[in-house]
């Protein structure tokens, strides 16, 4: 249980400029709430009773040179949003909590985590609510470590001014003196102005259009109401590599640009998602993508434009199963044609489009308010990643180290997903992802514990291909094979192999189910017969089966003794080269 013990308005230490503020395109599309984080600490800080002061000074000296982050929000004419700088304070609120750190898992959003981020009420006046509000925790005095939840306002700051304003905050905090670009943020917004409002754009924009719908549904209602689950997954260093590699070798062009981790993780999600989703091979979908402009646009942005500074670009429309049947390199060089779009040019032309719209706050994404009744969804058939893994998510040393977690406090609605660095610092990565809770028990294969790499059994489970007509494996192309296999294999996620084990252990004799082929044994005469018109496919291509050097030097042929009936295959790896040897 987390007890809010005292609440502060934090104000400017020093007078600050009374003034109102103009907010750009890029800030009036994004939705009017808040942006929630949440930053985790271990350790004992049960005796340094000085924390909240420090931290309270800290920030009311930083709100000096973030003076807007003081002020407050109101509606003007179309719906567009106006910043009033009038040093009303930001929210600091000191809380306790009865719980370990244990106790909140994986710190992945959910009802728990809920109660370390500071709540705002939406129900008051626009011009009434904090535009910063910030939380610290401390778990049983201290004792079990502390957390800061922060909620900033997403029309003031996108993820790389935030961080930037909390980076340089948790500086003033440890005594150290900001750098120059850290004490005058750039705060005029104007340089986003389209210098022809309401001329025509440039380019057509489908960014700003409505994103597909299930094949069948005229909107989006149905996929909106659905039970949603957010996961917390990770990707090690060598498991990014692999993918990098996988896409890379599978684009072999001369002069070809390697894809980045960035292109080759989002393709890994979408691909994936669109198999939990199970969708028809027709089903169209696209990819949402936030792209920063800061060095994109001519001339480009001060490094230190405190505003927001992303502008979405989405995938071309792509068939499910153009994304599922083709290699990575395919879902990858969509996301890759997607961010290419965003030139100086086609900025511009996005500028000039939204400040032709007569109301274009309603072309915010998923919010929950009157003024985006008709924004567009994301979720299923479609994805929005938002990615913070360039960004220096653990720089918040307030002056006892950084945090051992970093995440954002909450995450939806279906399809959303963000990316980021783990805090070992070792190139692994943090994914947090919402879907639909039924697709997510597809996509999440490896949540579980998985076996000990030295397991010593077997651990090897059937699978079969859908059925196909002979006609169909011989007159398609090879990817049609290909993708019945794919098919087969994904089959055995976690679910279906535990549904497997409980099928078995439900049967009051195994016999029949053996998959022993044709072995002389009463007792597997009924075992499933894998001849002719089918076949049974071993692969050991992976496996280290040239290692077995006694001391004299490696084998010159490795290979199975016997093949045990018609139809059986063995593929491996042969002792020089790639070649492959097939039995």
């Amino acid at each position: 249980m987390t007890t809010i013990v005292a609440s502060y308005i934090i104000m400017p230490n020093d007078a600050t400029p009374k003034e109102r503020l103009w907010m750009s395109e890029s800030d009036n599309i994004t939705r009017w709430t808040h942006n929630p984080s949440i930053y985790i600490y271990e350790g004992d800080y049960n005796n340094q009773d000085d924390i909240v002061k420090s931290l309270t000074d800290s920030l009311s000296r930083i709100l000096v040179h973030y003076y807007p982050l003081a002020g407050r929000l109101s509606w003007i004419r179309g719906g567009r949003l106006e910043l009033e700088c009038n040093a009303k304070g930001a929210l600091f609120l000191e809380a306790e909590s009865t719980k370990t750190l244990a106790e909140y898992g994986d710190f992945s959003p959910n009802e728990p985590i809920n109660e370390l981020i500071p709540i705002l009420d939406y129900t008051q006046p626009l011009e009434e609510i904090p535009l910063l509000a910030v939380q610290l925790t401390k778990f049983q005095g201290g004792r079990e470590g502390l957390a800061i939840g922060t909620s900033i306002s997403h029309p003031l700051a996108d993820g790389y001014a935030a961080i930037s304003f909390f980076n340089s905050w948790a500086k003033l905090c440890r005594g150290e003196s900001l750098d120059p670009h850290e004490i005058s943020p750039f705060l005029d917004r104007t340089i986003l102005q389209s210098p022809n409002p309401r001329s025509s754009p440039l380019f057509d924009h489908p960014e700003f259009k409505l994103p597909p719908l299930i094949l069948g549904k005229s909107d989006s209602i149905d996929e909106k109401s659905k039970e949603t689950t957010v996961a917390l997954l990770r990707l090690t260093s060598e498991q990014v590599q692999k993918l990098k590699k996988r896409a890379n070798n599978e684009s072999l062009e001369k002069g070809f640009r390697p894809y980045s981790r960035y292109e080759v993780i989002v393709a890994h999600i979408w691909r994936s998602m669109s198999k939990a989703r199970k969708h028809d091979d027709h089903q169209e979908g696209v990819v949402r993508i936030l792209v920063d402009i800061r060095k994109r646009i001519d001339p480009p942005l001060p490094s230190n434009y405190f505003g927001n500074a992303v502008f979405p670009t989405v995938t071309p429309k792509c068939f499910t199963r153009e994304i599922i049947t083709n290699p990575i390199n395919y879902a990858a060089h969509m996301i890759r044609e997607a961010i290419a779009r965003i030139t100086n040019e086609y900025i511009r032309s996005q500028l000039d489009f939204l400040s032709g719209q007569e109301k274009s706050i309603r072309l915010v994404p998923n919010v929950n308010n009157t003024h985006s009744n008709n924004a567009p969804f994301y979720g299923n058939p479609n994805c929005y990643p938002v990615s913070w893994m360039s960004m220096p998510v653990y720089g918040l040393d307030f002056g006892w180290g950084k945090p051992v977690y970093f995440g954002p406090g909450s995450v939806g609605p279906d399809g959303k997903i963000y990316i980021f660095p783990s805090s070992q610092g070792d190139g692994s990565i943090v994914i947090l992802i919402c879907l639909q809770t039924a697709h997510l028990q597809l996509f999440n294969k490896k949540k579980t514990r998985s076996t000990p790499n030295n397991y010593f059994g077997n651990a090897v489970f059937p699978t079969v291909t859908p059925k196909c007509h002979t006609r169909e494996i011989i007159s398609n192309p090879v990817n049609y094979a290909t993708y019945m296999i794919r098919e087969g294999i994904d089959r055995l996620t976690n679910e279906y192999t535990r549904s497997q084990l409980n099928f078995i252990w439900g049967k009051e004799k195994i016999d029949s189910l053996r998959h022993v082929r044709n072995v002389n044994d009463e007792r597997s005469k009924n075992a499933p017969f894998y001849r002719n018109p089918n076949i049974h496919a071993v692969s050991w291509m992976s496996m280290p089966v040239y290692g077995a050097d006694f001391g004299w030097g490696k084998p010159v042929y490795f290979g199975p003794g016997s093949i045990a009936f018609d139809g059986k295959i063995y593929g491996i790896q042969a002792s020089k080269g790639m070649a492959l040897s097939l039995y």
